[in-house]
């Protein structure tokens, strides 16, 4: 099969978005079943846009590239200042507009022509993503829209992209399903991804392998400028411990409660860190943990900002709150205590990074809650 032409392109995805919408956008058990197809739809998009908002602030551009109806730029735009949707299909736009309604008024549509963010000025965008999108593109037009991204993102922006990722047994699979078919499907591996972005003027900034897929953090500026910009926002001004629980950062007690607080020097522009608090076994990692919570905390110019770690021994679990509001998308993903000594693992990561050794050596100044020490 040759490489598309943009006709042909938009062609297949308008003819897909007529012949069954939802199922052109996301083919799911859930979203198959009529009964439950629209509330399933939204429901994922839901989702979605929740793992996407510690790259996102109330004053952030966003660019959703292949949007589709806004499926996930929807609930996502009620979290940035301007949300733009950019898609190839005519159809799938226009059926956007009539499924967003006036749910997302910030929500914008823009046709592209299957390489180039047109309306999108250069160094604007401080989040652009493409989710289930790329995987369809072909190499060439990918390539072009790598060029764009560089263009269109700030110096502090990032953009997160996903790929099939042909060394997984799955991936590997679907290529060899659809080899004999015209179905729209691009495979990758992460060494072919960070050169094509190399080449670009993007640097992948993490790699992160998923099932079949690649999803990788790429930023415009070289990573260490980019890190720079980051940590030169995120200051502490002071810290602190109330209650029993928090008392000797060697040997956390759960039995007892207590609250760990930070307070985050104003910023020079908004910013959007994710907080994580974690009780695990003295000789596990994060992913033995036994109490989890983790959440989002924004920095806002102009202001300065507290986070508060609470223990809860009746429960279990950890209490977060920014400024004393405990409903900024934190959550608690377990509850409980080790049978052994535990030990606390409380720490703010940049968007979307995992807890490791490899992100803590990489952010040297971000904060370690744990002993109130700059790393």
């Amino acid at each position: 099969m040759g490489t598309p032409q943009f006709g042909e392109h938009r062609e297949f995805w308008n003819n897909a978005a007529k012949a069954d919408l939802l199922i052109a956008i996301l083919d799911t058990e859930d979203v198959r079943d009529s009964e439950t197809a629209m509330a399933a739809f939204r429901d994922h998009g839901e989702r979605d846009a929740r793992g996407l908002l510690g790259y996102v602030h109330d004053r952030a551009t966003v660019v959703d590239l292949g949007c589709g109806v806004g499926r996930i730029l929807a609930p996502l735009s009620r979290f940035c200042g301007r949300a733009v949707g950019v898609d190839v299909s005519d159809e799938m736009i226009a059926q956007g507009r009539a499924y967003v309604g006036d749910l997302a008024p910030r929500l914008e549509f823009v046709k592209t022509d299957g390489r180039t963010l047109p309306d999108v000025a250069d160094a604007s965008v401080d989040f652009l993503y493409s989710l289930l999108v790329l995987i369809h593109v072909d190499r060439r037009s990918s390539f072009h829209y790598f060029r764009e991204i560089r263009r269109v993102l700030r110096p502090e922006g990032i953009a997160r992209l996903q790929f099939h990722n042909i060394m997984s047994d799955e991936a590997l699979a679907k290529f060899v399903e659809m080899s004999s078919t015209e179905y729209p499907l691009e495979f990758y591996t992460e060494a072919e991804v960070r050169r094509l972005l190399g080449a670009a003027g993007l640097e992948a900034l993490q790699v992160e392998s998923s099932g079949p897929y690649l999803l990788v953090d790429a930023v415009a500026s070289p990573a260490d400028a980019w890190l720079d910009l980051l940590t030169r926002d995120v200051r502490v001004l002071d810290h602190g411990t109330d209650g029993a629980a928090f008392a000797d950062p060697a040997q956390f007690d759960p039995t007892s409660s207590g609250t760990r607080w930070v307070q985050f020097a104003a910023p020079e522009r908004p910013r959007q860190l994710e907080a994580v608090a974690a009780l695990a076994p003295t000789d596990g990692l994060i992913s033995d943990a036994t109490a989890l919570s983790s959440g989002f905390v924004p920095l806002h110019p102009g202001h300065e900002t507290r986070l508060t770690f609470g223990w809860n021994p009746t429960t279990q679990g950890f209490d977060v709150s920014v400024d004393g509001d405990s409903g900024l998308a934190f959550e608690r993903r377990k509850e409980g205590t080790p049978d052994g000594p535990a030990q606390l693992m409380l720490g703010v990561l940049p968007p979307a990074h995992p807890w490791s050794a490899a992100t803590m050596e990489r952010y040297p100044s971000l904060f370690d809650l744990r002993t109130g020490q700059a790393r």
